[in-house]
């Protein structure tokens, strides 16, 4: 499913869930012996609530006190649990968050794409992903190495699996390295998002050792991405791994980053990593604006409560750059909105301006 998982460990919440019947609440304990379509309904809409207050970056835009009446009056008068979460595209509008979602049975509920300016695509890159251009790939290109990395997203968030994806891409970068090569294009120009991690570990010896990124909440102290023994870390927490690096140290490479407006979540946060490397210059069109950490909670609170399947996606964190500079997207330092071309990147005028900075 097409979601931003910026931070991917899924996150059990644990809450009572309330039953109000006309007026009344009951706090449910245990597995009821009967449940309407409106408990279920009631009890999603008081857990997802609590959460959204408690976590979600922009909750301070609504009013909950004034507003969470019409939310649950909504919702009650859908006639079925699917139908009530059209609520949350409203809740995330008032919010004004594109990046957070509710998804149940592959269907997403979230803000409008309005949110995101009135931005659309060029011809070039939607024939990319028609003709599905839009994949994982290195290459050479004359004497330059060329790396595309696009959406990625795994079903399976663990360590291993994140780690697996990892070699999987730093094996098709091995395949195609030599020490005559003169500099390198990272393309994340169809790169929509899904997984950080794998995209970041599978090419971190162009990073090094060290913070290329921080999570910041509001009023906390900000948690680092950092690259370390071979993994990439969250604070404490060390997400994902390079069983067997193949690459020496790239950090006095030159590399070019080609970003688009279709370049979004993990795709920002992948170029943000390069923020401030040195010999680095991003080419082509300001980001997509999908520029917070996400953090996924997986339903339903209580069983034989909620429907099964449900994932609450909520934007938590702002991220800032190594040297701790919030960015809400990714600017280029050249600007091209136009000349992509990823049936013969040869003729790629984005691809050509990178071999010309490469080449001085």
């Amino acid at each position: 499913m097409d979601n931003f998982f910026n931070r991917l460990g899924v996150l059990m919440a644990t809450f009572l869930c309330v039953i109000h019947s006309f007026g009344q609440t009951t706090t449910v304990e245990q597995k009821p012996t009967s449940v309407t379509t409106q408990d279920s309904i009631l009890c999603f809409l008081d857990s997802a609530f609590t959460l959204i207050r408690s976590k979600a970056l922009y909750a301070g835009k609504i009013d909950w006190t004034s507003d969470s009446p019409s939310f649950y009056r909504e919702a009650l008068s859908k006639k079925t649990f699917k139908e009530s979460l059209i609520v949350f595209k409203r809740v995330f509008e008032k919010m004004e968050d594109a990046h957070s979602t509710v998804w149940m049975d592959s269907t997403a509920f979230k803000g409008g794409d309005h949110l995101r300016e009135n931005r659309r695509f060029n011809q070039e890159l939607q024939d990319a992903y028609q003709n599905g251009e839009a994949k994982l790939m290195a290459k050479r290109i004359g004497d330059f190495g060329y790396i595309r990395i696009p959406y990625i997203n795994i079903n399976s968030q663990t360590f291993e699996a994140e780690s697996a994806w990892s070699q999987k891409i730093q094996n098709m970068v091995c395949e195609i390295y030599s020490v005559e090569i003169k500099g390198w294009i990272l393309d994340l120009r169809v790169d929509g998002g899904g997984d950080m991690y794998p995209m970041i570990t599978g090419i971190q010896q162009f990073l090094g050792d060290g913070t290329f990124g921080n999570v910041v909440r509001p009023n906390a102290v900000a948690v680092a991405w950092y690259i370390k023994d071979s993994s990439t870390w969250e604070g404490e927490q060390r997400i994902a791994s390079l069983p067997h690096p193949c690459l020496p140290d790239l950090t006095g490479e030159k590399v070019a980053v080609l970003v688009s407006q279709n370049t979004a979540s993990s795709g920002e946060i992948t170029a943000l990593a390069f923020k401030g490397r040195p010999n680095t210059l991003f080419i082509g069109e300001k980001s997509g604006g999908l520029m917070t950490a996400n953090y996924l909670y997986e339903m339903p609170f209580g069983e034989g409560i909620l429907p099964m399947g449900i994932l609450l996606v909520l934007a938590e964190a702002n991220e800032s750059d190594r040297n701790g500079q919030i960015h809400n997207f990714i600017y280029p330092d050249v600007e091209m909105e136009t000349g992509d071309n990823f049936t013969d990147l040869e003729k790629d005028l984005k691809v050509i301006k990178a071999i010309q900075w490469l080449s001085e």
